[in-house]
This record gives structure tokens, sequence and C-alpha cells, in this order.
């Protein structure tokens, strides 16, 4: 940085600090004004808006350290904010963090496992929507990092993490409003979601009780609504079917099982090719000691029809390209 520069940068700053008691430099005659143009020049290139190449840049850091021959650990707080950096794994997964978490909770790490070792050797750790989860997890891996970084060198247990380097980051969006406006919104709409709990704003027709959605919230009705839906939420689909991040950035909830079956089926229906089915086993167990018994009362008709959370259903349909999603609950 120049003189030049050094000193344009002096007076942005005494212009902000003068701006924030309604006053400027202006009202200084002998005072030089600075070129306030230059003041994105100055600013963290770091803190941007969605869309400008962070991820990109941890991505690159990764590499760079990598490439001589050192670890760096990726992890986010959510399972889709894993996927978009190299070799990610949730928080929880990486660091073993306990999921009933307290002021005074360590990670499930041994010393002498593998994963102890990895952190030990680990030279960067960057962990990204860092903010998403509760302070006591980072207070936690801070207590493992002290208690593991003690086996190399007894000073490391008064360093933070242990002497780690430690990358947090986030989009400050998902954590404040971007304006008063948009603040207002979230305001007026969690009030809403408040009011239909409390039962303020139904009307009840019959045995029914029916709410007025807004139409901003609304997908416009259609001849064929399952269609016109997939439509919206994934555009161009089969142009996009190999493109792991299209399907990363957008999802159809649903709030029954069999809802969520149907969306299944119909976005089956869609993509080319030649279906193939899988079926689960339809018997008892036979080591049971009431295995005739079972046999009576779990026929395979009743076993097929089962449909109910945390049990996939009898019959599976897959194509040659279509995208699995495989989940686990951690608690």
């Amino acid at each position: 940085m120049t003189d030049d520069e050094l000193k344009n940068l002096y007076l942005i700053e005494i212009e902000k600090i003068l701006n924030s008691n309604m006053r400027s430099l202006r009202d200084y005659q002998s005072m030089p004004y600075p070129v306030m143009s230059d003041v994105r020049l100055f600013q963290n290139k770091l803190i941007e808006h969605d869309g400008c190449g962070k991820t990109f840049i941890w991505n690159g850091l990764s590499s760079a350290i990598r490439s001589r021959e050192k670890i760096v650990l990726n992890v986010a707080s959510s399972g889709i904010a894993s996927l978009l950096l190299p070799g990610g794994k949730t928080a929880h997964s990486r660091f073993s963090i306990p999921i009933t978490i307290t002021d005074e909770s360590t990670c499930n790490i041994k010393h002498g496992s593998l994963k102890a070792e990895l952190l030990i050797q680990s030279s960067l750790i960057i962990w990204d929507e860092a903010p998403m989860l509760n302070k006591m997890c980072f207070e936690a891996l801070d207590r493992t990092l002290r208690d593991l970084m003690s086996v190399t060198d007894q000073h490391k247990t008064h360093q933070p993490f242990g002497g780690k380097v430690l990358k947090l980051h986030t989009n400050m969006r998902l954590l404040i409003s971007s304006s008063d406006q948009d603040e207002g919104e979230m305001k007026r709409f969690a009030n809403w979601i408040l009011d239909i709990g409390n039962g303020n704003i139904d009307s009840v027709v019959g045995d029914e009780s029916e709410v007025e959605i807004l139409d901003d919230l609304l997908i416009t009705t259609a001849d064929n609504p399952l269609s016109h839906l997939v439509d919206f939420a994934y555009p161009n689909l089969l142009q996009n079917m190999s493109d792991y991040r299209y399907f990363q950035s957008r999802a159809i909830l649903a709030p029954t099982l069999e809802s969520v079956e149907k969306v299944n089926d119909f976005v089956l229906t869609i993509f080319p090719g030649i279906e193939k089915e899988y079926l689960s086993s339809d018997t008892t167990c036979q080591a049971d000691e009431n295995e005739d018994v079972q046999q009576q009362w779990f026929t395979p008709e009743f076993l097929n029809n089962i449909k109910c959370s945390g049990l996939p259903n009898h019959k599976l349909t897959l194509k040659r390209g279509v995208t699995v999603m495989l989940l686990r609950n951690i608690d």
C-alpha cells in the first residue's frame, strides 16, 4: 500500500466516525476529503454476498495446503454445507461432538485413536456455517484439542484449541436480515405462523378449520399440480440430472411419507431409462422361538405393506443415473 493509499484509508475511517456523529470532513475546510470510491478497495474481500466465490477460496486454500503434504480438515455444521467442501464432513461426525451438549462436555475422542492422531497432525481446520451450532460445541472441541495436543507439548494446554489454526466462516445473511424491510417481513411471517398455531386466524367450516394462505407463499394451481410443483422446484431437470450441485441447492418437503412417495414416484417417471425393482426380505427371522406364531401373524402381504418412518418401503424402484439420497438419524 502506497503512502497516498494509506492516507486515503485513514481519511475514510475518520469520515465514517464523523458520519456516525452526524458530521463530515467537509465541515472542516482545512481537512482533505477522501476518495470515497476507494472504500471498496480497502474492504475485506472475504466478506461478500452469496455467489461471490467464498467457498471457492476455501477449496483453493485446502488444495494449496494439501499440496504441501499437510492435513486440512473441512467440516460444516450441516450435511448440505459439508458437501461443498473437499473431503467435508459434519462437525459432529468429524469431532464426535455429543448430541446432548453441556458446558462441561468434551468430544468422544480417545488418546491413541486414529481420529486423535488425525487431529494432532492437522495443520488447518475449516468450519463452514459455524454460528449455526451452540457455542458449547466449540468449547467441547477446545477442551479436547487442548488435551490431545498436550501429549506433544504441555504448553499447548494453555493455547486456544491446542494451538490449532481454526477458520470459522458463515453466510452472515443467515444470522441477520439485510435490511429493515427484510426484518419486518420476517417478523410478520413469524407472527402469522404463531397466529395459525394459536387458532387466531382460522375459520371453522363444518368440522374443519380453514386458513387463508398469502398469495406469495403459494404455487398457482394447474391441471397437474404435482407436475407444476416439480417444475417449480426443479426447472430443466433432465438437463441437470448429472449435476450434483443442482440437487444440493433444492428440495421438496412434504408432511407425510405418503406424499413423499407420490413425489418420488412421479419424478422417477420423468427420467428416461428402464426401471429396476429391488424387493426387501418379507419373511420373519427363523431363529426366534415363536417362529410358527410369527409366520401366521406376519404374512408376506402384511410385511410388504408396512410404511413407517425409519423403515424403507418393501419395493425400491431405481433407474440408471437417478440420484439416491441416503439418510441417517444421528440421535
